[in-house]
């Protein structure tokens, strides 16, 4: 059994409000009462003071004005839930005016953000190329600098090895004329000291002629073994220069063999880091490229995976 206020009275059980719903301005219970138990104790029912005079049309009066008075409160109970209703209708509908507006300005912010990523993707996928572009350009500008700096350096080479030559040579020459001079100097010496020593003997021996002639026996042998002395001594002399010549001519072939040794090592060496210099400018070049070519393979799969999606 349900009451007109929304509790529920079960009259198999003992009596025991139970909360059985909330609503949002009430409360309802539910009341469950004992069931019949025989030989009960009765309650002590005390009579109403002053309402003695009860009667059938009174109370049939008064229920009427309880079920006029349960009416306007259900009339009013179901205008204020009407009207919750209507409340809660037009706040849905408004909920879902608003979610709607949320969604199409989220909807419209997607697609402005995306329009926007499009065209940045676009710029910066434009701004790669030309950086690629230039990259390439600028790799190509730096081979030509440097086949120019190679070149160049190897005909500067060229041209101190060449100029090193010639001052050796030249510096050759002039000691091998120097020492061609001495000698010669010194030959022209002894030859002045022999024309000398000729002169001061014929003098000697003009003015000593009566002295020689009575001398001559005794002084011709010592004459003719100072002339034998003198010509062994020019003859040493001549195979000492003749000497002296050879080992010079060996000293100069000798510098010529250590100045060309040396500057065939510097060659060498200046090959070997010619050679070093290539090989690394071509690794980095190969390197280069190679990351010239992963960054194309990218933007490629970019546009395939771009075109898929």
């Amino acid at each position: 059994m349900t009451s007109q206020y929304g509790y529920r009275i079960d009259l198999t059980k003992p009596y025991r409000p139970i909360l059985s719903k909330q609503l949002a301005s009430s409360v309802a219970f539910e009341v469950f009462l004992s069931p019949k138990v025989q030989n009960a104790r009765k309650p002590r029912l005390t009579p109403l003071k002053g309402k003695e005079n009860l009667n059938i049309q009174l109370l049939e009066e008064k229920q009427l004005a309880a079920e006029k008075r349960r009416k306007s409160m259900e009339g009013e109970f179901l205008a204020k839930a009407a009207s919750r209703s209507e409340h809660v209708v037009q706040v849905q509908q408004n909920k879902q005016q608003t979610v709607a507006e949320k969604s199409r300005m989220a909807e419209e912010k997607l697609k402005q953000k995306m329009c926007t990523h499009s065209e940045n993707k676009e710029a910066q996928i434009k701004a790669l190329y030309s950086r690629l572009h230039a990259k390439e350009q600028h790799i190509k500008e730096v081979q030509a600098n440097l086949r120019e700096i190679i070149a160049s350096f190897s005909k500067k080479a060229e041209e101190k090895i060449q100029q090193k030559e010639a001052v050796s040579k030249e510096n050759l020459e002039l000691h091998r004329k120097a020492q061609v001079e001495r000698w010669q100097a010194h030959e022209k010496r002894i030859q002045e000291v022999l024309a000398t020593l000729q002169e001061s003997v014929e003098k000697q021996s003009k003015t000593a002629e009566v002295n020689l002639q009575q001398k001559m026996e005794t002084t011709a042998e010592k004459r003719e073994a100072l002339i034998r002395s003198l010509q062994e001594r020019l003859q040493f002399k001549s195979q000492k220069i003749e000497q002296a010549r050879q080992l010079v001519d060996a000293l100069v072939q000798e510098q010529s063999k250590v100045c060309k040794q040396k500057l065939q090592q510097k060659l060498e060496q200046s090959e070997e880091k010619r050679n070093a210099l290539l090989r690394a400018l071509q690794e980095r070049l190969e390197a280069h490229d190679k990351h010239v070519e992963e960054v194309h393979q990218q933007v490629k799969t970019q546009r395939a995976e771009k075109a898929q999606g």
